[in-house]
Formats: structure tokens, sequence, C-alpha cells
């Protein structure tokens, strides 16, 4: 009798396990739930470093800049699409670059470089940005679209000084929309389960940079419980490809850089429907062509691109 009740214990046990890893392989419909009048408050890091090559010379690049947005949404409609107002409450950056030097900004302190070059190309739009509402909209399944307001807010500054457009993505709606889209993970139109992936396609002209292209694949990894809610693990890579097209100070620059390596993670609350947090790191490498003088100069052209996004439920001190 004892030994049949072990054995039959040990089959329910079995069971059990079963039922559950049948139930946690069940496809899950990932989606934001947005509510009218929250506030979704985002850290952001990220860093840029460049190599750049010619005739053997290195120039170095490194440009860091951590931001704090609030993003209200203001409105949903029927089907789920938030309208949302972003804001730039906090920024700092940090940049610098062969041949023109250093520079630093920061929102919370008062003094302001504006007489170097760097200074005179991006204080007027690092002020700009900071305290400015833009709009877009996005559906439950993180699709940005119809981004407002950021071509008109720095149309100005990009037109007056040429490098100014370089820092602010050639000043566009479209550019402003792409770099929105990456604070929120785009995910499957279908329910899916762990080990799962899909891609999302993107493309995008920037007027005096030239033409970005190529898909973003999402893995589903895992689910883990954390304090009574369901968090879906996810990595994320990109494969990217830009072509330049850049004329600035009487040289042209033309050429074409791809991804050589993509990595990225993010945690996403299921119960919650709330991107919680996310990490990339895309390298890109490619041979450039300057044309200055009459003169062609080949450049060999290596950038990693960090980011870092947490979401918090309050500003930080």
């Amino acid at each position: 009798m004892f030994q049949q009740f072990v054995r039959n214990s040990v089959l329910l046990g079995l069971f059990i396990c079963f039922v559950r890893g049948v139930q946690a392989e069940e496809p899950i419909l990932l989606k934001y739930q947005l509510e009218k009048g929250s506030k979704l408050i985002n850290l952001h890091k990220s860093v840029n470093k460049t190599t750049q090559t010619i005739n053997g010379n290195n120039m170095e690049t490194e440009i860091n800049q951590d931001t704090v947005d609030i993003r209200t949404i203001d409105e949903l409609d029927s089907q789920g699409v938030g309208k949302i107002k972003t804001k730039t409450e906090r920024l700092s950056s940090s940049v610098k670059i062969a041949g023109l030097g250093d520079y630093a900004f920061s929102s919370q302190k008062p003094d302001r470089d504006k007489s170097s070059i760097l200074g005179a190309a991006l204080t007027p739009l690092y002020e700009r940005l900071v305290g400015s509402e833009l709009q877009y909209e996005v559906s439950p399944l993180g699709k940005v679209k119809n981004f407002s307001g950021y071509a008109q807010l720095v149309g100005d500054l990009v037109k007056a000084n040429p490098l100014t457009s370089r820092f602010a993505g050639g000043g566009t709606d479209n550019a402003a929309q792409l770099g929105a889209q990456g604070q929120w993970v785009v995910f499957s139109e279908k329910p899916v389960k762990p080990g799962e992936k899909w891609d999302n396609p993107f493309e995008a002209e920037m007027p005096g940079l030239g033409t970005m292209k190529g898909k973003e694949t999402i893995t589903f990894l895992a689910i883990e419980q954390r304090e009574g809610h369901s968090i879906a693990k996810l990595s994320i890579s990109n494969d990217v490809s830009f072509d330049l097209n850049i004329e600035m100070g009487g040289a042209k620059v033309t050429g074409k850089v791809t991804t050589s390596n993509s990595e990225g993670s993010a945690e996403f609350d299921i119960t919650a429907g709330k991107l919680l947090s996310q990490k990339s790191k895309l390298t890109l490498a490619g041979q450039l062509s300057v044309d200055a003088n009459g003169a062609t100069i080949p450049v060999q052209i290596s950038q990693t691109i960090g980011s870092e996004t947490t979401a918090v439920d309050k500003l930080p001190e």
C-alpha cells in the first residue's frame, strides 16, 4: 500500500509538472496596457563611440547622453491606440570629437557653452528640447506613428547650423519617430510562446545624412515570476545598413556602414502591460569616401552605439 501511494504520488507530481509545462507553453499575445491619463517615466542612457581611420591615423569621437523623459497618455481610441505627449524633463551630455574639442551640457546647471563650435551647435538644440512637448501615437503592440512637433521645434536651428542637423538626425519628424520607436518594443501580431521570434523591418530617410534601413529581430526567451507578476524576458538584435550622403563645409561624404555585431535584451511586465527595461549594443562598420578640394580620401569607420532604458515610478532626486 505504501509503495503504491508513493508511486501514485510520484505520478501525480509528474502529471502536475506536465500540466504546468503545457500551460507555460500556451501562446500569449504580448501587448501594452495603455491607460488614459497615466504617466510613464523613463531613464535613458546612451553612448556612441566612433573611430575613423584616415591614412592610418585614428580619429576618435565619443558622445554620452542621459535623459529623463515623461510620457503622458492623453487619449485612447477604441482600438487601444494611445495619443502620447512626450516631454524631455532633464538632459545631460558630454561630447569629445577629434578636431572639435570637448563639450558638456546639463539642463540642471546654468553654465552653458555657446561660443565654441560644438557649443554653438548643441547648446541651442538641447535648450530647445528640454521642457518641450512633442506628440505621437502608439498601438497596443508598440508601433509608433504620426510623430509631430519635432521638425517645427528645431527647424530653424537645423537650417542655421549644418552641424546641428547632424546631431538632430536631420531635424525631421520621421527621424524623431524612429528615435521614439526605440523606446517601445514592437510585439508580434500573433500570440507567441517562449522560443519563438519575429522581425520588425524599418526604413527612414534622414535629410542631410542618408537612408537607414534594416530589421529588428525579437526572441521570446522565457517567462519569469516576480512579486506576483509574469515577466517576459526578450532578446533583441538589429541588422542595419546606413547609406550615407552628407555635404558639409565644401566636402561630400558617401558610403555605406552595416551591422557587424548586435545584442540586446528587454523585460516586459505581462501582468501590467508595461516595458520595464531595455538594453542594446550595436556595432556598425564600413568604408566611406570623402571628396574635398578635388581629392578623394578613403575613410574606414567603426561605430558602437550602446543604449539603456529603465522605467521608474518617480523622478530621480
